[in-house]
């Protein structure tokens, strides 16, 4: 009875503090809600809680959630948490999610050779990357590490290259030949030495992935094609588009087509389109979804910027995603639109194709669900977007085609980027 009591207080520090110093019986109950999540914001945090672990390093068993944050990645040199953070965690046995956020995902020499010294020793199943500048080789004898891994998100990431992160490098693969990658391009050295560097004692034959999320900002070539090494097979997968790199472009062809039938959940952000189109490479395989019949849900961003905008090329990446979409998919119940409009002028566009696609989808699937889902430009910050209604009615009037096919059509829009905030988790979640 006194633990159902206590969970109450579970957001109220000083009563859950109080309950816990009034007598040894709940002390342990009190810790459980007090120290479940961790959050802990640059190096005074930091600090503080390890002097905790030292005076009382019973604590370490009750984290279960670790969330690591600075304002921005150091760029002269790492801070104390940025050196540390693997350190602390290795002394919290029972951690399973960890957030990093604004912050160098830093291996010390110490910990690097103890990682590849030794047996997976991170219980983590959920690893959140958010604006993490890293360097392939340490990112993925980390991830080597948590066999337990089943959600990785690594959103604005960016792979550096630094000449230790290149040394370490040459520990996982053969000297004559090494290849790293920045601003998705391809540069490569050639070593003529013809000896090898040891490989890690241990590296798992897969990783496990069920929840998949990878949106970089450059750089993202290498632990990209690591993850495929691996026998990636996500069940939920969410990956933006790099249509002006062909070689990316690869990667995320092959990786829709080893995890097949196995995502049932994809979420797609198409602002540089789908399909490259590149006089270059005549040749590529673009990526297409053809292999991925199990698809329940299809979430499709397509923010429209300016036609004059030469990055945006989500209005034909929106036809190419929805032209994929065929026969074989026999499960897809859920279809969601993100659209977010840069000006009134884009209701003016020529909906006839898009409208035809997904009527012919909405035809052959009577229990499917299509959400148009309506974002307002998030500038100026704080102000409502007047015109958003306008473009809403504007947009229901060029999708006849849809409207006859299927009623089951949902159209969620606010004129406030603060509500759609709110309403972004709720539109994800349907």
């Amino acid at each position: 009875m006194s633990d159902e009591i206590l969970a109450y207080l579970w957001d109220d520090p000083p009563a859950l503090a109080a309950c816990g110093l009034t007598c040894r019986a709940w002390l342990p109950i009190a810790r459980t809600q007090l120290f479940r999540v961790v959050r802990l914001k640059g190096d005074k945090s930091y600090s503080r809680f390890r002097a905790l672990l030292k005076a009382s390093p019973a604590v370490a068993h009750y984290v279960r959630k670790l969330d690591l944050s600075q304002k921005w990645a150091s760029v002269k040199t790492d801070t104390r948490l940025e050196c540390g953070w693997v350190e602390l965690l290795l002394r919290l046995p029972r951690v399973e999610e960890v957030h990093l956020t604004g912050m160098n995902f830093h291996l010390t020499n110490k910990l690097w050779c103890g990682l590849r010294s030794r047996t997976p020793v991170l219980s983590i199943k959920a690893l959140h990357l958010s604006n993490v500048p890293y360097v392939d080789s340490e990112l993925q004898l980390f991830l080597s590490a948590c066999s337990r891994l089943s959600v990785l998100h690594m959103h604005t990431t960016r792979s550096t290259v630094t000449f230790t992160g290149i040394a370490r490098s040459l520990a996982l693969v053969r000297w004559p030949l090494v290849s790293w990658y920045t601003m998705e391009r391809s540069l490569s050295n050639v070593f003529s030495s013809g000896r090898s560097r040891p490989t890690p004692v241990w590296v798992p034959d897969a990783l496990r992935l069920e929840d998949f999320a990878f949106h970089p900002i450059f750089g993202c070539a290498g632990v990209l094609s690591w993850l495929l090494s691996r026998a990636c097979r996500p069940q939920t997968l969410s990956i933006s588009s790099r249509t002006f790199s062909p070689e990316y472009t690869l990667l995320v062809n092959a990786l829709l087509s080893q995890a097949g039938d196995s995502v049932h959940d994809l979420t797609l952000s198409i602002f540089n389109g789908f399909r490259p189109v590149s006089p270059s490479y005549p040749g590529l395989d673009s990526p297409n979804l053809k292999s991925n019949t199990g698809l329940e849900t299809l979430r499709i961003d397509a923010p429209l910027d300016h036609e004059d905008n030469f990055w945006c090329q989500c209005w034909s990446g929106l036809q190419q995603v929805l032209s994929d979409i065929g026969p074989q998919h026999t499960k897809l119940r859920n279809l969601q639109l993100w659209i977010c409009p840069s000006q009134l002028d884009d209701a003016k566009r020529d909906w006839s194709i898009i409208d035809l696609l997904l009527s012919q989808i909405a035809s052959h699937r009577p229990n499917l669900v299509v959400t148009l889902s309506l974002c307002p430009p998030s500038y100026p910050r704080g102000r409502r977007i007047a015109w958003m209604g306008d473009f809403a009615t504007a947009l229901l009037d060029g999708l006849p085609q849809l409207l006859a096919a299927t009623r089951r059509v949902a159209l969620l829009w606010t004129d406030s980027a603060a509500e759609y905030e709110l309403l972004y988790e709720v539109v994800r979640t349907m």
